[in-house]
Order: C-alpha cells, then structure tokens, then sequence
C-alpha cells in the first residue's frame, strides 16, 4: 500500500499469509447484562478470538460445499481437516430475550488456538503462489470478506454523509504503511480514496446490513476460542446482545 494522488493503493505484501492464519478478538467491548438488562463493559477476549473470516449467511451452502468437496484433505499430523462454522452475527427485535435472524458465521480456525484457515494450502501439500504465498484452495470461490480484505468495516460518516473505511491494523502492509508514517490509515478513510481494494465485494457485504438501530437489537456468539494464557476471568456463554456502532 502506498500513498498516491491522496489516494490509498492497496496490494499484498510479497509472500503474505498472515490475515489467513492469525485471529485477533472482536471489537466488542460492550453487552447487555440479562439480569439488569443494563449495558456492561467487558473485555474483547470475554467474546473469544474471532473466527478466521466472517461468512455471510447466504453465503454458507457455497461454503459446506467447499467444505465437503476437499474433505479429503489431511493436516501435518495426517488427522483430517475439520472445517467448522459457529454463529457470528444475528439480529432481533429490541427487547427479545435471544436473536431471531442469523446473518453470519464463523468459519473457524482448523489449530486449537483458532488460527489457519482451514481452505489455505498445508505446508505438506505446497501449493503456492509466484511470490511464496501459501495458496487458497477456494481462491476463486473466496467469500466476500476475503475479497475486501484489509477492509473491518465500512460506514457512513454521520456529519459529512461520506462512506468511511476502516482497515484492518493486523494487515501486514498496513502495519508497512503505519511504520513509514502514513498515519491516515490508523484511521477510517474515505472510500472515495481508496485505490486497489474490491468496492464490488464491499457494496454487496454490507448491502445487507440496513437494519433500523431504533427497531433492531444486534447479538454476537462467542467463539470459545483463546491463545494461550488468553483466557479472561469473564467468558461470555451464548448469545450476547451487543451495542451497535
């Protein structure tokens, strides 16, 4: 990623995987007590680490099918690849007691830790791109996420009416770009400055995120999933309501 005419161009760093392998926590800091009904701060960790991409709910058969046509495959120890989908997102009317509507899964990390995805080549098969890459077995079939990878959201700015991106900060060429100084990108940009990024797949990603904040309440499930030494004194079990934005 480089600074050019304002713009913000984005590729790859050379022999990168690391947004298909590292998991991070969810920026969810903030629930609703069931006994109080009352919003509580907790910590990040209290939701486990994040699955290793968030999969659009009607993306999911595409993604089992996937799933059970490499079935055969086998990890480093020889065990079968187990390739495994937990709840992520849902929504509901304020004041229900649990979500109605799930809008997204998980897909979760094939180590005990979360991380590597499961459809990302094994060192033992090899399979790579030109520059070292480990390949993606279902590069062409990617969900939307990964396609707007380095993207973690994207929203409207409430005073200019803008479209606002936020970047990833584990993004290793992000990281490459905060290092050099080029400190917008700690920041939500403008869309309109970003140069290289899949806009197609970041219009239909979030396309199906219009839901009323006054009508709707937003849940999030919990992953179960730490590092080690991780593992917070609070871990959240089940469905969490969480404040939206």
């Amino acid at each position: 990623m480089a600074s050019e005419d304002r713009g913000i161009a984005f590729r790859c760093s050379s022999g990168c995987n690391v947004c298909c392998i590292t998991r991070g926590y969810p920026q969810i800091n903030i629930v609703r007590d069931p006994n109080t009904r009352s919003f509580v701060q907790i910590k990040p960790e209290s939701m486990g680490k994040e699955g290793m991409v968030e999969v659009e709910a009607w993306e999911l058969p595409k993604m089992l099918k996937l799933a059970k046509k490499l079935r055969r495959r086998v990890d480093e120890k020889g065990k079968p690849i187990q390739y495994r989908f937990l709840p992520a997102k849902a929504v509901g009317p304020l004041g229900a007691k649990a979500p109605e509507q799930i809008i997204s899964y998980w897909l979760m990390g094939r180590f005990e830790d979360g991380d590597m995805c499961p459809f990302l080549s094994t060192p033992a098969e090899n399979r790579r791109t030109g520059d070292g890459m480990l390949k993606c077995m279902i590069y062409d079939e990617r969900p939307l996420q990964c396609r707007a990878y380095p993207v973690h959201q994207v929203f409207t700015d409430r005073i200019t009416g803008d479209k606002m991106v936020e970047l990833d900060k584990g993004c290793q060429r992000v990281m490459e770009m905060l290092m050099k100084g080029e400190q917008r990108v700690s920041q939500p940009i403008p869309l309109s400055l970003t140069k290289g990024l899949d806009h197609g797949a970041m219009a239909r990603l979030h396309s199906g995120y219009r839901f009323d904040p006054n009508q709707t309440a937003f849940w999030a499930y919990p992953t179960g999933v730490f590092g080690e030494g991780e593992k917070p004194d609070l871990v959240i079990d089940g469905w969490a309501e969480v404040r939206p934005g």
